[in-house]
Parts: structure tokens; sequence; C-alpha cells
């Protein structure tokens, strides 16, 4: 009995091992966009900074220069030195 128990670990007990359950890199970016675009309703201007970041790149969001720009270009306005 114990030898089937033993073979049954091997076997079976590496595939739940190997099994991630962290989330995807995708899923993280993500979670950081919408952090992000909560902090820059709330008038967060490092936050919004991010939120152009990327959407520039396409990080947890589809890629748009155009938002990438338009945010970019208020941010710069407001005197945001990263911005500009």
């Amino acid at each position: 009995m114990k030898h089937c128990i033993f073979a049954f670990l091997l076997l079976f007990g590496f595939s739940f091992a190997e099994a991630d359950s962290s989330p995807s890199e995708w899923e993280f970016s993500q979670y950081r966009f919408n952090t992000y675009k909560q902090l820059a309703k709330q008038g967060d201007k490092e936050a919004e900074f991010n939120l152009a970041l990327m959407y520039k790149r396409g990080e947890g969001v589809e890629k748009s220069v155009e938002v990438c720009f338009h945010l970019l270009l208020g941010l710069a306005e407001q005197g945001h030195i990263g911005a500009q």
C-alpha cells in the first residue's frame, strides 16, 4: 500500500507542483493599468504619466500612440517634467 501511495505522489505530485497559479504577465499589467487609471482619476499625475507609458508600450491595454501623446501633452501643459 505504501508503494502505491508513493507511486501516485510520484506520478501526479509533480504535475500539481508544476501548476503555476501566479498571474500571467498580461494579467499583472492589466492590474497595474487599472490601479494607475484609478489614481489618475483622483488627480495623481505620476499615475497618469505611467498610464501614458503603458499605452505607448501596450502593457495591460491595447497599444495606442495617440492616447499616449494626448496624455503626455496634457501633463506637459501642466508642467510635468517627465512629459516635457
